[in-house]
């Protein structure tokens, strides 16, 4: 029976990731070596050769528990893929537009070097920051406009539960002028 996921709750992203072959490589040596640890093979082997038909309600358990032990396994080799680099600083939209202004950077210096960029996506983000480009602008002129970018956003990083937090407090206020909620 498939269980449905409650459309509220979150799933957590996977840290497995077949594209990636190291990856892959990671996860298939520590399930390895748990399953060697806790000797599955050779549970597995034995439960099959002492297997009644039909089966009793101890091989049965005895199934059970594996496939318990599997599972933990699967998930401990899971873990210890790769480390999701992500959730540590709270969301804001100062913070937001701090990055969408490094990452416009770091595209214009690849379109500018010739090298494969998404152009639409540019565009866009030139639209919601605001950025008027000149087409005389030099590639040195754009890593000194990038690390300016990423200066600002690291000092937004530092304080960005503040900024959060004032953000939550604008937002609150407005809604109570309009008369959709109080503080």
């Amino acid at each position: 029976m498939i269980k449905k996921q409650p459309s509220n709750q979150i799933s957590n992203p996977k840290r497995l990731i077949l594209h990636d072959p190291r990856v892959v490589k990671k996860y298939t040596t520590d399930l390895k070596e748990y399953m060697k640890k806790h000797k599955v093979k050779e549970k597995v082997t034995n439960l099959q050769k002492n297997i009644q038909i039909p089966m009793s309600k101890e091989n049965i358990a005895q199934f059970e528990a594996l496939d318990k032990i599997r599972l933990r396994g699967i998930k401990q080799a899971e873990k210890k893929c790769r480390k999701l680099k992500m959730g540590r600083v709270p969301w804001s939209p100062k913070l937001s537009q701090a990055r969408k202004e490094i990452v416009y950077w770091q595209m214009s210096i690849r379109q500018i070097s010739n090298q494969k960029v998404n152009i639409k996506k540019i565009i866009r983000l030139a639209y919601h920051l605001k950025i008027v480009k000149d087409p005389n602008w030099t590639k040195e002129e754009m890593e000194t406009k990038r690390k300016l970018a990423v200066e600002t956003w690291r000092h937004l990083v530092k304080k960005a539960q503040l900024v959060r937090e004032t953000w939550l407090e604008e937002l609150a206020e407005q809604l109570e002028l309009q008369g959709k909620g109080s503080k």
